[in-house]
């Protein structure tokens, strides 16, 4: 497989969250990443953005989030950018208590890739993700 990438920009609308991963899971597909691996890339992107948009953005529509998949030989990688309210530390990733609402997210997104980062720096917060191609 020879390297590919794909970006995307668009509004902090929910509504947008589906053509986003559906365009990435294709991208996945027309690259012969297989079906396994592209369905967690889909699911932790949609998890992602969903955060980005419900907590970064607060639900508010009229921001811009900036997505970035890349792919190789090796490994699918993902950037989900946006400027909304930053979290203070990476959140741990562990299963939260049935009666915590927040959380769930980040646990699935780490059970889907196998590398997983945030930062926070000069007011753009980015969520990494990588997905080994074994």
């Amino acid at each position: 497989m020879k390297a590919a990438q794909q970006n995307f920009r668009f509004d902090s609308r929910l509504c947008n969250v589906t053509d986003v991963a559906k365009a990435a899971r294709r991208l996945c597909e027309e690259n012969a990443v297989c079906d396994a691996h592209a369905a967690a890339v889909e699911l932790a992107l949609v998890e992602a953005v969903n955060n980005a948009i419900e907590h970064g953005y607060q639900g508010e529509p009229g921001h811009e989030l900036a997505v970035e998949v890349f792919l190789n030989d090796s490994a699918v990688h993902v950037t989900v950018s946006e400027q909304g309210i930053g979290m203070a530390r990476e959140p741990s990733g562990e299963l939260p208590p049935p009666d915590q609402v927040n959380g769930r997210g980040w646990f699935l997104i780490r059970r889907c890739m196998d590398e997983v980062s945030y930062k926070s720096e000069r007011g753009i917060n980015t969520v990494y993700m990588c997905r080994y191609l074994r």
